[in-house]
């Protein structure tokens, strides 16, 4: 059997077990979903019905707070005021108000005033548990488990099915003494469930649990209701479904029964989904099998798999000079030879790769250690500047004028120093220049140090560029504490715009005793203490600031962070700010930060910059593994 028939034949069989595998998804895994889908949506809805009847008790308790706080219906309850009456209790109240029902009762619960919505034009208003002489003192809307001067509120079953009831109490002003109750209900059943649906989007109804206008096929379902406390939910057909539960009455005990009808939008649209997914697998199943018949063949396959072969051959050897050595005279054959030309011209330009990238890896170093150079000669200079200066105003020559006075006195030197003015201040003259010649030794001394300490850091720095070929790594165990002093104490004074009255914190966990090549820590120190002394510089704050902090990680790592509050870092430079050759000073070569963040990743770590934009200064980190470190 050829190979086309081959392929042909296997992906007819993949296709049809897709088509199987597809079918069998959806019967026992997709539908399943969407009709769980589906049920949380359906109970969602019944929710924000269940919401929306909350809310009516809720408009409704407001409303009969409103005319509860009306201080005409104090007067009218304790003293039989009829303002109260006349301007609020009419016969159009009820629909003044949108309720069904409307009770004012004094404290013994007798009712001074009373009206009932009639269930039809020309009938009177009645509902059994709203006697209009008295109401008993256990009826649910005067007796509160939290005290008779609260408000109730809630829900009532009634021969004309759940209502809505409020009772708010009325209280003698400025006092706690009950006067009464106004009472408020509003039936359910009617034009209130229709807006409610409207509102929710579903068609609703409510009954009573014990009312016997309860259809015959509830009666089954609320059992079931009842006894899940809690949603229930029951497919009509393909397209509808019911979402059933039972809503609490002012008692909290269940009293109604709700029933929210839904169309199954959502299995009968993950219905069409599956099929339609189904149908494209298998288009594009046969679509795929029509255009490996015109494209698959021997004259392809074949040639094509061994220049493959080739490649993978290459890939795993990096032999550049292996050759396919295809003898062919169609498309393939110039494929073939081609990459036998690519190759070629890769082997040669990975040579020229190499060497270009020797050379230029030689010139970046160089460049950044003459950088670096240049900050620690600045140090150099300044320091023997300060020397001469030192010496130049030495109080040495004041010596020799008091040599002169000494001889000019010859033999009556003992009678000089005995009883001349001068004579006498002589010794305390001696003293004081002592002195001060030993603050100048100290200082000049001092100064001599520094500059031999940063001639030794220069010599180290063209070291390692002489070292480059061998790339070689010195760890000495060093106090950080010290190095960071050095750092700081060779950028006091360097060239470029240094800021005045610079406050410089330290702030230090317990600093490690560290193992690390000594000239690369000091090289990456003074290129981020440099840095910020010119950033706080040229942006001229108040009160510049420089803070050096040193953290150790439960990971074993040493955080060693850099913070200024100069100029900041615009959010676009942040990316490019270690970029060799980049920088935003007008005098500045854009070395130092790439040569320190080389520096960081030959000790193992690496370097980084957070700024909140222009103006609100920067924080360089730097990070490396303590690997060898000790606590000090």
């Amino acid at each position: 059997m050829s190979l086309r028939l081959k392929i042909i034949r296997t992906l007819l069989v993949l296709v049809a077990l897709y088509a199987a595998a597809d079918h069998g998804v959806q019967r026992m895994i997709l539908t399943p979903s969407f009709e769980d889908l589906e049920h949380e949506h359906a109970e969602r809805d019944l929710k924000r019905t269940v919401v929306a009847i909350e809310n009516e008790v809720q408009n409704l308790n407001r409303l009969a707070a409103g005319l509860a706080s009306n201080p005409a219906l104090d007067d009218y309850i304790a003293r039989s005021d009829d303002t109260y009456e006349r301007v609020l209790l009419h016969e159009g109240t009820l629909d003044a108000q949108r309720v069904d029902l409307l009770f004012v009762i004094d404290s013994e619960g007798g009712v001074l005033w009373s009206d009932i919505r009639p269930e039809a034009p020309g009938m009177e208003g009645r509902l059994r548990g709203f006697p209009r002489g008295r109401l008993a003192a256990s009826h649910p809307l005067l007796a509160s488990a939290r005290g008779d001067l609260e408000p109730i509120s809630g829900l009532m079953s009634t021969e004309r099915g759940p209502m809505v009831v409020s009772s708010r109490p009325v209280l003698e002003p400025g006092h706690s003494k009950l006067l009464g109750r106004l009472l408020m209900g509003s039936l359910l059943p009617g034009a209130r469930m229709e807006a409610i649906g409207t509102s929710t989007g579903l068609q609703l109804d409510v009954w009573a649990l014990d009312s016997p206008e309860l259809p015959p096929e509830m009666l089954a379902i609320r059992d079931d209701v009842t006894a899940a406390a809690g949603t229930v939910l029951r497919a009509i057909d393909n397209d509808h479904l019911e979402a059933f539960a039972t809503l609490d009455d002012i008692q909290h005990r269940p009293a109604m029964l709700l029933r929210a009808k839904l169309p199954r939008t959502i299995s009968a649209r993950g219905r069409n989904a599956i099929q339609y997914a189904l149908l494209s697998a298998v288009a594009i199943g046969l679509g795929t099998l029509l255009v490996l018949q015109r494209l698959l063949g021997r004259m392809v396959l074949e040639p094509l798999a061994t220049l493959t072969q080739h490649a993978v051959a290459i890939g795993k050897s990096d032999d550049a000079h292996a050759r396919v050595g295809m003898e062919r005279d169609d498309e393939i054959g110039t494929l073939a030879r081609e990459f036998d030309s690519m190759l070629e011209k890769l082997a040669a330009s990975r040579e020229a790769v190499v060497t270009a990238a020797r050379s230029a890896g030689m010139s970046e170093i160089a460049t950044g250690i003459l950088h670096n150079v240049g900050n620690v000669l600045n140090s150099v200079v300044l320091g023997v500047e300060l020397a001469d200066d030192r010496l130049r105003r030495s109080k040495l020559p004041q010596l020799s004028k008091l040599v002169v006075l000494l001889e000019s006195q010859g033999d009556q030197l003992a009678t000089f120093i005995a009883d001349d003015p001068r004579g006498q201040k002589l010794l305390p003259f001696l003293q004081a220049l002592v002195r001060e010649l030993e603050s100048e030794r100290s200082n000049v001394a001092g100064e001599l140090v520094n500059v031999r300490e940063g001639v030794d850091h220069i010599r180290e720095l063209v070291a390692s560029q002489q070292a480059y070929a061998g790339q070689s790594r010195l760890d000495e165990s060093l106090d950080l504490g010290q190095q960071i002093d050095k750092a700081v104490e060779l950028t006091a004074q360097a060239s470029g715009a240094v800021a005045r009255d610079l406050e410089i914190v330290r702030d230090y966990d317990d600093l490690p005793i560290v193992s690390v090549d000594r000239h690369k820590l000091l090289e990456i120190l003074v290129n981020l203490i440099q840095n910020a002394r010119q950033s706080v510089a040229e942006a001229g704050v108040d009160a510049p600031r420089l803070t050096v902090s040193v953290k150790t990680t439960d990971s074993g790592t040493l955080r060693l962070a850099v913070r200024d509050n100069g100029l900041g870092i615009a959010p676009d430079h942040v990316e490019r700010i270690f970029s060799h050759g980049f920088t935003t000073k007008k005098n500045g070569h854009g070395f130092g930060l790439h040569s320190a963040a080389n520096s960081a990743t030959e000790l193992g770590g690496h370097l980084s910059v957070t700024s909140d934009g222009l103006g609100c200064g920067a924080e360089f980190v730097l990070e490396f593994p303590l690997q060898r470190a000790k606590a000090a």
